[in-house]
């Protein structure tokens, strides 16, 4: 990062510019190589995104800090849509992972019956 004097407002305001713009970049490098963290990380690209994209990310104030506006705050709370959204994404392919386990535990308890069977007659 460029050096930047923190004493006033504007330097203040450039270096958060900054940081938000280093963390765009970082987030969007991120490769996770674990299929669980794959799906973790997809589904907090997709909640950032859209909590971006409704306007519910703070601005950066005259003085160089982030601030929300009461509107936001209001349609945040009341939405709470970011994490529940990340929530929902998240419990969908883990409800799936929970229905083939099942589905393999059948399989195998079938297998356990006929082995007993087998063992005992």
């Amino acid at each position: 990062m460029a050096d930047i004097d923190m004493t006033t407002p504007e330097g203040r305001r450039q270096w958060t510019q900054q940081c938000a713009g280093y963390f765009e970049e970082h987030m969007a490098d991120y490769k996770p190589t674990d299929p669980v963290d794959a799906v973790c990380h997809d589904a907090s690209k997709k909640a950032w995104q859209w909590a971006k994209d409704a306007g519910l990310h703070p601005h950066i104030s005259e003085d160089g800090e982030y601030e929300y506006k009461v509107q936001q705050g209001l349609r945040s709370a009341h939405w709470g849509r970011e994490d529940s959204a990340a929530t929902l994404i998240l419990m969908h392919p883990v409800l799936y992972g929970l229905r083939d386990i099942k589905r393999l535990l059948g399989v195998v308890i079938v297998l356990l019956v006929v082995i007993a069977w087998r063992v005992w007659s």
